[in-house]
């Protein structure tokens, strides 16, 4: 068995366990609880689906960032909706409700939409002479994705208890397999490590930023609502990109780009949940 073949199957293997944790979590009062907001849903779903990718786009123009890098930048920009903005909700003292009810539509919609925004604007360089593979990718979507979530919420609407223990247990082997395949992905590209495409990192950085001020800045008057709209715009499904790359496209730049997305969106974001955390601690009697 190859390398690739290797970090292939560890990267799924964390996607699945993931998805069953959230969903082991999750009960469809939670889930449709977004719909008592069709404002903020909306509001997020412009910021994650229009804003974002637009800003990703321009960037790649305008710094002319070579295709393997803007391959996992872009595919990066165009999958939102990562767990760890409902978790960083919930630190902050968000609407966790809206934070997880829209963390579910948006890697819903994954399924179709990121693949095929993918597609349409070429961000990811094929061979000549052939096309990506939309209905492969949206397939290995549903698979790893999709039906394990589905799953765990009926476990947990049917047996509740098991699913809490369950839960608990799946927690744990997430984190451990997350740290397993985040390892060798790092051992299999590290002579691409150290040498970062700094205009690529930049445009990270500037993506992150743009979703986290747009998320406040629509979020309305009340503050749960404009911290969860903040750190859901904030964070990207680095799971979905990373399946998306290492299955259709596993150059070592591409997945370097990807896991360097992973690294600068989660260090700013928690920063700003730290900030954010402090000053409601202050502004407190």
């Amino acid at each position: 068995m190859s390398h690739d073949q290797i970090q292939e199957i560890a990267v799924g293997v964390f996607v699945i366990f993931m998805m069953m944790t959230v969903g082991l979590d999750l009960t469809m009062n939670r889930v449709l609880a977004v719909f008592r907001h069709p404002r903020a849903l909306l509001k997020g779903l412009g910021i994650n689906y229009l804003l974002v990718p637009a800003v990703a786009l321009s960037l790649v123009h305008l710094m002319d960032i070579p295709p393997l890098w803007a391959a996992g930048l872009l595919v990066g920009a165009m999958a939102p909706g990562g767990p760890v903005g409902a978790v960083l909700s919930q630190h902050a003292h968000g609407n966790v409700a809206l934070a997880v009810s829209l963390t579910v539509v948006l890697n819903t919609l994954n399924t179709l939409v990121t693949p095929l925004m993918v597609w349409a604007t070429e961000a990811m360089p094929v061979e000549d002479g052939s096309t990506l593979p939309v209905l492969g990718m949206i397939r290995t979507i549903v698979l790893f994705q999709i039906i394990p979530l589905s799953v765990a919420m009926v476990w947990r609407s049917r047996w509740t208890e098991s699913a809490k223990k369950v839960h608990r247990i799946l927690d744990r082997a997430t984190k451990l397999v997350l740290a397993l395949a985040v390892l060798g992905l790092l051992l299999g590209n590290l002579d691409k490590i150290g040498t970062l495409h700094l205009p690529t990192g930049l445009a990270i950085f500037v993506c992150t930023v743009v979703g986290l001020a747009a998320g406040w800045a629509t979020g309305g008057a009340e503050p749960e609502t404009r911290i969860s709209l903040c750190l859901t715009a904030g964070i990207r499904s680095m799971s979905v990109a990373l399946l998306l790359v290492t299955a259709w496209f596993p150059e070592p730049e591409t997945i370097t780009a990807t896991l360097a997305y992973s690294g600068i969106m989660f260090t700013t974001t928690w920063a700003l949940t730290q900030f954010m955390v402090r000053r409601r601690s202050a502004t407190r009697p």
